[in-house]
């Protein structure tokens, strides 16, 4: 794992993440109209810490909805050569 690149979330004020993809860190530039439900949570299938992002446009969680896997729980699936949906397979059973 290349450890150089930034985790796509941070952990804000309230002790949740939030996304910061490309899109979730400009929403201005990218949500069309905001209808008051674009800025969701979900909670990680495995940590059930919140994970914050724009539903219309996020390209890591909003696609996944309802199941949502952080990527600080990925990255040791990352290191064993998992691909995303081996992951959300296995956060599935654990549930």
């Amino acid at each position: 794992m290349d450890y150089s690149i930034p985790i796509p979330i941070k952990i804000n004020n309230k002790g949740c993440y939030e996304c910061i993809c490309k899109y979730c860190s400009d929403p201005n530039k990218y949500v069309t109209e905001y209808d008051g439900y674009s800025y969701l949570w979900n909670k990680c299938l495995m940590c059930h810490t919140k994970v914050w992002y724009w539903h219309q446009v996020c390209s890591l969680y909003g696609k996944r909805s309802p199941y949502v896997v952080c990527f600080y729980c990925r990255i040791p699936f990352y290191e064993k050569g998992c691909n995303n949906g081996e992951i959300y397979k296995i956060a599935k059973n654990k549930v």
